[in-house]
């Protein structure tokens, strides 16, 4: 891809077509790489529900469902072109993570639920109520069950099923202790205030969702 030049464009909104050159500088309030993040795969495209906001710095690709009330931070890739995702009401998904099913299986995230700041999703059935820490990875064939908690760069190995209210942490990951009714009730605040980011991002950064991308190939959910 070439370059647009905005060097005429100070002082207003602009947008940046990628690569960068070295050195380059903008004289714009703000600009936005464009990189048509939105992919179809072998004819199925990410369905997308009104209330949810995905930011435009994502990447969805295939067959792919947000389901309602979903937040989709800057730089998640969302890869479903092998096989299905799946996730549910009330899932926040954070910067740099990654959601990529086997051929073998899809994944559903259930609902309730944060994926942290770089969490690899490469298989599994998450359940509600649960959240993935920080560089956290999940391979293929893992279950997790509901109200629990994957700790900040757990490696949960294949085929390994995690008991509801199950705090899990280490490498390989294993069961440490039962999560605490206190614990559950601040990742359920967590959630709260993430939906009202997405809330507050819907009525006044609608700039930034990634349906107003150009070439959507969205589908409503």
């Amino acid at each position: 891809m070439g370059f647009v030049d905005i060097r005429g464009f100070a002082g207003r909104d602009c947008f940046v077509v990628p690569p960068f050159r070295a050195g380059f500088r903008t004289r714009c309030r703000w600009a936005i790489i464009r990189a048509m993040p939105i992919i179809r795969f072998d004819g199925k495209g990410p369905q997308i529900g009104d209330d949810v906001f995905v930011m435009n710095s994502a990447t969805l690709i295939g067959d792919l469902v947000l389901s309602r009330k979903v937040l989709v931070m800057p730089n998640v890739v969302m890869r479903a072109d092998y096989n299905r995702i799946e996730v549910g009401e009330r899932v926040v998904i954070l910067e740099n993570a990654v959601v990529n099913p086997v051929k073998e299986e899809p994944i559903i995230v259930r609902g309730e639920s944060i994926i942290g700041y770089g969490a690899k999703i490469h298989g599994g059935d998450v359940g509600k109520g649960v959240f993935i820490g920080m560089n956290a990875v999940t391979l293929r064939g893992v279950k997790v069950g509901e109200h629990s908690v994957i700790a900040a760069g757990a490696l949960l190995t294949q085929g390994m099923e995690v008991p509801p209210w199950s705090m899990v942490m280490g490498v390989p990951a294993r069961v440490t202790r039962r999560v605490a009714g206190e614990e559950m009730e601040q990742i359920g605040r967590a959630i709260d205030r993430y939906m009202g980011m997405l809330q507050n991002l819907a009525a006044e950064q609608a700039h930034l969702d990634i349906r107003r991308g150009p070439d959507t190939s969205i589908t409503s959910a």
